[in-house]
Protein backbone atom coordinates (compact mmCIF):
# COMPACT_ATOMS: atom_id res chain seq x y z
CA UNK A 1 0.00 0.00 0.00
CA UNK A 2 1.42 3.52 -1.28
CA UNK A 3 -0.90 5.38 0.73
CA UNK A 4 -3.79 5.67 3.15
CA UNK A 5 -5.71 8.26 5.32
CA UNK A 6 -3.10 10.22 7.32
CA UNK A 7 -3.72 12.21 10.74
CA UNK A 8 -3.49 15.81 11.46
CA UNK A 9 -1.30 16.65 14.36
CA UNK A 10 -1.71 18.77 17.06
CA UNK A 11 -2.39 22.47 16.42
CA UNK A 12 -3.25 21.20 13.34
CA UNK A 13 0.51 20.07 12.23
CA UNK A 14 1.14 18.99 9.05
CA UNK A 15 4.74 17.61 7.75
CA UNK A 16 4.97 19.13 4.24
CA UNK A 17 7.59 18.31 1.39
CA UNK A 18 9.15 21.76 2.50
CA UNK A 19 9.79 20.59 5.28
CA UNK A 20 11.74 17.49 3.61
CA UNK A 21 13.54 19.49 0.46
CA UNK A 22 16.13 22.28 0.60
CA UNK A 23 18.22 24.16 -1.94
CA UNK A 24 20.42 25.82 1.16
CA UNK A 25 20.75 23.33 3.62
CA UNK A 26 22.34 19.26 3.17
CA UNK A 27 18.91 18.83 5.39
CA UNK A 28 15.58 19.45 5.70
CA UNK A 29 14.08 21.34 8.80
CA UNK A 30 15.96 20.08 11.62
CA UNK A 31 12.38 20.53 13.99
CA UNK A 32 13.89 20.41 17.79
CA UNK A 33 11.22 17.92 18.72
CA UNK A 34 12.60 15.20 15.82
CA UNK A 35 12.24 11.48 16.98
CA UNK A 36 12.81 9.84 13.72
CA UNK A 37 15.23 10.66 10.17
CA UNK A 38 14.74 9.37 6.94
CA UNK A 39 16.02 9.72 3.35
CA UNK A 40 14.24 8.84 0.07
CA UNK A 41 13.29 10.55 -2.67
CA UNK A 42 10.02 11.67 -3.34
CA UNK A 43 8.21 8.77 -5.34
CA UNK A 44 5.35 8.87 -7.19
CA UNK A 45 3.58 6.27 -9.51
CA UNK A 46 1.01 7.01 -11.97
CA UNK A 47 -2.55 6.97 -11.45
CA UNK A 48 -4.94 4.48 -13.06
CA UNK A 49 -8.14 6.45 -13.87
CA UNK A 50 -7.53 10.18 -13.12
CA UNK A 51 -4.80 12.95 -13.56
CA UNK A 52 -2.54 14.51 -10.67
CA UNK A 53 -2.35 18.28 -10.64
CA UNK A 54 0.43 19.84 -12.08
CA UNK A 55 2.06 20.71 -9.00
CA UNK A 56 2.69 17.15 -7.96
CA UNK A 57 5.46 16.85 -10.52
CA UNK A 58 7.81 19.79 -9.54
CA UNK A 59 10.95 18.65 -8.70
CA UNK A 60 12.07 18.33 -5.09
CA UNK A 61 15.51 17.64 -3.72
CA UNK A 62 15.02 16.04 -0.46
CA UNK A 63 17.88 16.00 1.43
CA UNK A 64 18.12 13.58 4.85
CA UNK A 65 14.91 14.97 6.97
CA UNK A 66 13.80 14.74 10.61
CA UNK A 67 10.44 13.43 11.69
CA UNK A 68 9.25 15.60 14.30
CA UNK A 69 7.72 14.37 17.37
CA UNK A 70 3.77 15.94 16.51
CA UNK A 71 3.99 14.43 13.25
CA UNK A 72 2.49 11.22 15.57
CA UNK A 73 0.26 13.01 17.17
CA UNK A 74 -3.43 13.35 16.42
CA UNK A 75 -5.19 17.23 16.95
CA UNK A 76 -8.51 15.23 18.42
CA UNK A 77 -6.96 12.35 20.24
CA UNK A 78 -4.52 12.31 23.92
CA UNK A 79 -2.26 9.74 23.65
CA UNK A 80 -2.44 8.22 20.79
CA UNK A 81 0.63 7.62 18.42
CA UNK A 82 0.78 7.57 14.66
CA UNK A 83 3.50 6.04 13.42
CA UNK A 84 4.20 4.67 9.43
CA UNK A 85 2.12 6.19 6.31
CA UNK A 86 -0.41 7.44 8.71
CA UNK A 87 1.85 10.40 10.58
CA UNK A 88 0.51 14.12 9.83
CA UNK A 89 2.06 14.50 6.52
CA UNK A 90 0.52 16.09 3.11
CA UNK A 91 0.57 14.04 0.28
CA UNK A 92 3.71 14.54 -1.40
CA UNK A 93 5.70 14.10 1.89
CA UNK A 94 4.38 10.35 2.50
CA UNK A 95 6.03 9.99 -1.16
CA UNK A 96 9.68 10.02 0.73
CA UNK A 97 8.16 9.08 3.71
CA UNK A 98 6.47 5.94 3.38
CA UNK A 99 8.98 3.46 2.41
CA UNK A 100 10.63 0.85 5.32
CA UNK A 101 13.30 2.61 6.98
CA UNK A 102 11.88 5.67 7.56
CA UNK A 103 8.78 3.46 8.90
CA UNK A 104 10.82 1.42 11.02
CA UNK A 105 12.84 4.88 12.28
CA UNK A 106 9.39 6.56 13.07
CA UNK A 107 7.67 3.51 14.46
CA UNK A 108 11.06 3.08 17.04
CA UNK A 109 10.28 6.97 17.74
CA UNK A 110 6.55 6.23 18.31
CA UNK A 111 7.44 2.98 20.50
CA UNK A 112 10.25 4.37 22.86
CA UNK A 113 7.81 7.53 23.13
CA UNK A 114 4.42 5.36 24.30
CA UNK A 115 6.62 3.34 26.88
CA UNK A 116 8.50 6.94 28.26
CA UNK A 117 5.39 8.66 28.83
CA UNK A 118 3.53 5.60 30.71
CA UNK A 119 6.81 4.71 32.61
CA UNK A 120 6.80 8.47 33.90
CA UNK A 121 3.35 8.96 33.91
CA UNK A 122 3.32 12.02 30.95
CA UNK A 123 1.11 12.72 28.44
CA UNK A 124 1.42 13.55 24.45
CA UNK A 125 0.24 17.07 25.36
CA UNK A 126 2.54 17.22 28.36
CA UNK A 127 5.72 16.82 26.29
CA UNK A 128 3.76 19.10 23.52
CA UNK A 129 2.98 21.95 25.90
CA UNK A 130 5.25 22.65 29.03
CA UNK A 131 8.43 23.65 30.22
CA UNK A 132 8.47 20.34 31.71
CA UNK A 133 7.66 18.64 28.93
CA UNK A 134 10.61 20.43 27.06
CA UNK A 135 13.25 18.87 29.38
CA UNK A 136 11.30 15.41 29.25
CA UNK A 137 11.07 15.85 25.40
CA UNK A 138 15.17 16.40 25.54
CA UNK A 139 15.06 12.77 27.77
CA UNK A 140 12.97 10.81 25.26
CA UNK A 141 15.27 11.81 22.35
CA UNK A 142 18.51 10.91 24.64
CA UNK A 143 16.70 7.87 24.75
CA UNK A 144 16.16 7.12 21.41
CA UNK A 145 19.81 8.53 20.43
CA UNK A 146 21.45 6.05 23.05
CA UNK A 147 19.51 2.72 22.73
CA UNK A 148 17.57 2.59 19.44
CA UNK A 149 18.12 4.95 16.93
CA UNK A 150 20.04 8.23 15.48
CA UNK A 151 18.46 11.17 15.53
CA UNK A 152 21.32 13.24 13.57
CA UNK A 153 22.88 13.08 10.27
CA UNK A 154 26.81 13.15 9.82
CA UNK A 155 27.49 14.36 6.46
CA UNK A 156 30.94 14.78 5.57
CA UNK A 157 32.12 14.10 9.46
CA UNK A 158 29.97 17.09 10.76
CA UNK A 159 26.84 16.13 13.09
CA UNK A 160 23.39 17.57 11.31
CA UNK A 161 21.75 19.81 12.72
CA UNK A 162 24.58 20.83 14.85
CA UNK A 163 24.36 22.02 18.32
CA UNK A 164 24.24 19.91 21.88
CA UNK A 165 22.66 16.63 22.18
Amino acid sequence: MRDTRRSIGVQGFVLSIDDLVSNTSLVGTPFADRIAIGIYDVDIHALQVCEYPPDVFVESPVRPFFIPYRALTHFALQNVLAAGKSIAQSFLANAPTRVHPVEWSVGTGAGVAAAFMVRNGISDAHLMTTEAGAVDLAALQSLIRSSFAPLEWTINGSLYPPGPR
